[in-house]
C-alpha cells in the first residue's frame, strides 16, 4: 500500500518543479499519461486473463508521480525494469519459501528503485562516457 502522504508530497513537489521551470509541462503531461495508462492497461489485461488484480491503485498513483518526474520514455523503461525486478524477486522468494502462485508481492518498491536507477543513469551516463573517452 502506497501512503497517501507520499503521493500528496510528490504532487506538491511536481507542481513547484513545473512552476519554477525545472520540468516542462509537456514532459509532465506525457509522463503522467505513460505512468497511468500503461500500468492501467497492464492491470486491465491481467484482470481479463486471470480475473485477479495484478497491481493495486496505489501503484497507479505512484506511476502518476514517477511518470511526471522521469518522463514518458523513461517511464516505459521503469515499468519494464520494475517488472523484471519483481519477477526475479518472486522467483527467489518462491525458491526460498516454496512456490505459491497466490503470494502477493508489493510492486511499489520495484517501481521506485527502477525510476531512481533509470534517472541516475540517464542523467549521468553521457557525462561518464565523455569522461571515460577523454582519459
Amino acid at each position: 500500500m502506497v501512503p497517501l502522504d507520499l503521493i500528496v508530497a510528490g504532487v506538491v513537489v511536481l507542481l513547484f518543479a513545473v512552476i519554477f521551470g525545472v520540468l516542462s509541462y509537456s514532459q509532465v503531461l506525457w509522463g503522467i499519461a505513460a505512468g497511468v495508462l500503461l500500468p492501467g492497461f497492464m492491470m486491465a489485461l491481467t484482470w481479463l486473463v486471470t480475473r485477479r488484480q495484478g497491481m493495486g491503485f496505489g501503484d497507479l498513483q505512484l506511476g502518476l508521480i514517477l511518470g511526471a518526474w522521469v518522463g514518458p520514455i523513461s517511464m516505459i523503461l521503469t515499468l519494464f525494469f520494475a517488472s523484471f525486478l519483481g519477477l526475479v524477486a518472486w522467483i527467489v522468494i518462491s525458491m526460498v519459501k516454496g512456490l505459491d502462485r497466490d503470494r502477493p508481492l508489493p510492486f511499489a518498491p520495484y517501481l521506485v528503485f527502477s525510476a531512481i536507477s533509470i534517472f541516475i543513469v540517464s542523467e549521468y551516463s553521457t557525462t561518464l562516457i565523455d569522461q571515460l573517452i577523454m582519459v
